[in-house]
């Protein structure tokens, strides 16, 4: 089986950024983030926020219908996010609470697309939280992805990675 990483999409220009704390996203309640101008952002599917060691992964709603769907003990937290001057303007994201996979991660690298992963570690599910260093990820297998694909995903970039035994 293939797997990829599914990130953010860095070239995406104008993205939106939340005013989020890290307390809040603790909380693992229901909340309300407010921005200014929630028209003139560009809207992604996935949104990450680092604070010092942990990831937070943000789903649109299409994106967490996806995951739920290969992953039923799945958990999110939804959040709404509306505009602070045109409050007819709001969007739902999910905080993606997925339970870290531990020690999937075989060798050291530097860049993503040099990870090489343990196969036998991640066969069971088709969506994982792997935890590297001071980075976090989510891996998805190719069955998710091409998923994700056939909805136009906007902001999304998988990375392909190395499987332990497989040949190249």
């Amino acid at each position: 089986m293939e797997y990829f990483l599914v990130l953010p999409d860095r070239r995406i220009s104008n993205s939106i950024k939340l005013p989020v704390t890290e307390k809040e996203l603790l909380a693992k309640e229901i909340f309300v983030i407010k921005v200014n101008k929630l028209a003139d952002m560009n809207l992604t599917d996935i949104i990450s926020i680092k604070f010092l060691f942990n990831t937070y992964f943000f789903l649109s709603e299409e994106l967490e219908k996806v995951f739920r769907m290969y992953n039923q003990d799945f958990i999110t937290i939804p959040t709404l996010i509306i505009d602070k001057h045109n409050y007819d303007l709001n969007k739902v994201y999910y905080i993606a609470d997925i339970k870290a996979t531990e020690n999937v991660v075989a060798n050291k690298f530097r860049v993503a697309k040099d990870m090489l992963i343990n196969e036998e570690l991640v066969i069971d599910k088709a969506i994982h939280k792997i935890h590297y260093e001071k980075q976090t990820f989510i891996l998805a297998n190719r069955c998710v992805v091409e998923s994700i694909l056939r909805r136009y995903p906007i902001g999304i970039y998988f990375q392909e990675v190395k499987v332990v035994g497989r040949e190249e």
